[in-house]
């Protein structure tokens, strides 16, 4: 699998994750009943848009996998692994 494919697909996840956190913090505040600053909101609107490019990277490379491998999606999971190490950005647990 092409490196950049893999940075991309790991660097649109990461930044989902943390979009996704910003995003469930909002939705505590609403439904708390609280309300959202316009600068909570249009961040909001922001992280479901990287959101979005999350999901359409892996729809992607998930597509070329099933193109170009038989197995392809269960080696989806093993490459994420190992981007992730080889970025360092896993956690020993």
């Amino acid at each position: 699998m092409p490196v950049a494919i893999l940075d991309e697909l790991l660097t649109t996840h990461e930044a989902a994750l943390k979009a996704r956190s910003e995003a469930g913090e909002a939705l505590r505040k609403v439904e708390q009943g609280e309300a959202l600053t316009p600068a909570e909101t249009q961040a909001a609107k922001q992280a479901t848009k990287v959101i979005k490019r999350a999901r359409d990277a892996r729809q992607r490379v998930e597509k070329e996998l099933r193109a170009t491998h038989s197995d392809g999606l269960d080696k989806l999971g093993k490459w994420m692994c190992i981007a992730v190490v080889l970025r360092g950005t896993c956690s020993a647990n």
